[in-house]
């Protein structure tokens, strides 16, 4: 009998979205700004403590960057502020192998909300006034990044079962 369990990724870890910090507002200091692209520039303050998964929410959707020291994850991305127990550098290999739409992540169109851990809902566009694009955020991949990280996720490094099998 094996110890691993096939879990919904909101108990292996807790995201969390990044903080807003304006270009203009940035002071030149020791500590990365990282955005949904990766380190992009820094600041003279923190508001995570390391070591820190960084996930792409916005623009590189479903990117995953490793941080070794204290940083500033900005609101383009997401954060694993709890770790559960897990050891973080476990679970950024993790999430590299977490799909967000079922193919690549490049392919989702930017602008995906925070997601909830938990059971997989799809939004579809039938029936809702005003449906097609530009239609604000009805129109993220919101429910795409849901599904993605929402669903069941393996331990063992094997593929978790599909609900839509």
């Amino acid at each position: 009998m094996s110890d691993w369990q096939d879990l919904p990724l909101g108990d292996v870890l807790t995201l969390q979205r990044g903080f807003d910090l304006p270009t203009r507002a940035r002071v030149p200091g020791p500590f990365p700004v990282v955005s949904s692209s990766g380190v992009t520039g820094s600041h003279a303050e923190y508001k995570v403590e390391p070591p820190g998964v960084v996930i792409g929410r916005y623009g590189s959707l479903g990117s995953v960057h490793w941080i070794t020291e204290r940083y500033w994850p900005l609101n383009t991305s997401l954060w694993v502020k709890d770790f559960r127990g897990n050891d973080p550098l476990y679970l950024r290999y993790l999430m590299e192998t977490v799909s967000v739409d079922g193919s690549t992540a490049s392919a989702v169109r930017a602008g995906a909300a925070r997601p909830r851990a938990g059971p997989a809902r799809r939004r579809t566009r039938s029936g809702r006034r005003g449906a097609g694009r530009g239609n604000g955020r009805r129109d993220r991949p919101s429910a795409v990044l849901r599904e993605g990280l929402g669903g069941p996720v393996s331990l063992n490094g094997e593929a978790a079962p599909s609900a839509r099998s």
